[in-house]
């Protein structure tokens, strides 16, 4: 892919209003309440060699950047990802805390690229379109498929001040990575720690099954590809995180069990090449992560404080706690979903 970005220019504004018809209908936009006209707003156009590759447009008022419109020409080319990334650069430099946007509740392809690049549903306005059809007449009652279209789904992605730092010290998940588990063993158990944070880990963990659900249900031909060669697909990243709850399930009950019990290492990449080939086993590997997640919850929600003091010794990062152990897998469910939605995102 040889596609370019740049700013939209004044000379670029007849043909946007065009472009905007063309694709929504009229050359206005509605949303929660208010009309936009994208053709005068700031915007991204994205070239792939001389074809128009896709057009972004937004609004900021104060510290939120709203996308007004976003339209990726062809799919499948990464597009969507890199004009989502563009407003973010202008989002930071304007200094906004907030890029958010609306969508509609029967464009399920749309809501599941947003999540895929880190945005959360944060408010349901029901009954929202009709009323933004009295505004805009041309607003269709259905969908291609015959969907009612009915609701406003808001979505957002809180921008944090600093690109590795969240709120109170926690890593940003904007462009993750970790220190390595080998060579630099603390700082890979610092890192978790922070991606979970003051959160509960048994919380944490307990969401992670339906997460990995709702990701491999919006990825769809994505699901197995790497973004690159040496980057795990998000099929592989859900394979290493069940490889990950396989391997931990034997570490907490040697620990609750023996006294100081040697915790031998690893290889994951080996673990994912070798035991997770190809991607059509996704729902036996999915029942599997459900079950040993679930035992494992349950295990330590019924475990005491002493107990959970109690520690083995790791092959590479020396003593460590069941606690610890079970608050690191948070943090590593964290970091290894938001991979994996990246991964989607940069496919789409």
């Amino acid at each position: 892919m040889s596609a370019t970005i740049r700013p939209l220019e004044d000379e670029d504004r007849p043909w946007v209003e065009d472009f905007v018809r063309e694709r929504w209908g009229d050359e206005i936009v509605v949303g929660h309440g208010v009309v936009f006209r994208p053709a005068a707003l700031p915007g991204f156009l994205l070239t792939d060699g001389a074809a128009v590759g896709g057009v972004l447009t937004y609004s900021i008022d104060g510290d939120a950047c709203e996308v007004v419109t976003i339209d990726a020409v062809a799919e499948g080319r990464g597009y969507g990802g890199l004009l989502l990334d563009a407003v973010e650069d202008a989002a930071r430099g304007a200094g906004c805390s907030r890029l958010w946007l609306i969508t509609t509740d029967d464009n399920e392809r749309a809501i599941g690229f947003y999540r895929a690049h880190g945005f959360e549903v944060v408010a349901i306005r029901e009954g929202a379109i009709e009323r933004s059809r009295e505004m805009k007449p041309s607003i269709p009652l259905l969908d291609g498929r015959g969907v009612p279209i009915r609701d406003e789904i808001e979505m957002e992605r809180l921008l944090a001040p600093d690109d590795t730092l969240m709120e109170g010290g926690t890593p940003s998940m904007q462009n993750p990575t970790s220190p390595d588990p080998i060579s630099d063993p603390k700082g890979y158990q610092t890192y978790l720690l922070g991606l979970l944070g003051d959160d509960d880990p048994a919380a944490v963990q307990a969401r992670t099954p339906a997460t990995l659900r709702e990701l491999a249900g919006e990825a769809g031909p994505h699901l197995g590809l790497r973004p690159q060669p040496k980057e795990w697909s998000a099929f592989e990243c859900m394979a290493h995180l069940t490889d990950a709850e396989i391997v931990m399930s034997g570490r907490y009950r040697w620990v609750l069990a023996h006294d100081e019990p040697p915790l031998i290492g690893y290889d994951q990449d080996l673990w994912v090449d070798r035991l997770h080939a190809d991607d059509d086993g996704l729902d036996s590997l999915l029942d599997l992560f459900d079950a040993l997640r679930l035992a494992n919850v349950t295990l330590w929600q019924r475990t005491r404080g002493d107990q959970r003091q109690r520690v083995g010794i790791h092959a590479e990062r020396g003593p460590e706690s069941f606690d610890l152990a079970f608050r690191m897998i948070a943090g590593h469910d964290r970091f290894h979903v938001e991979q994996a939605r990246r991964t989607l995102g940069s496919l789409q």
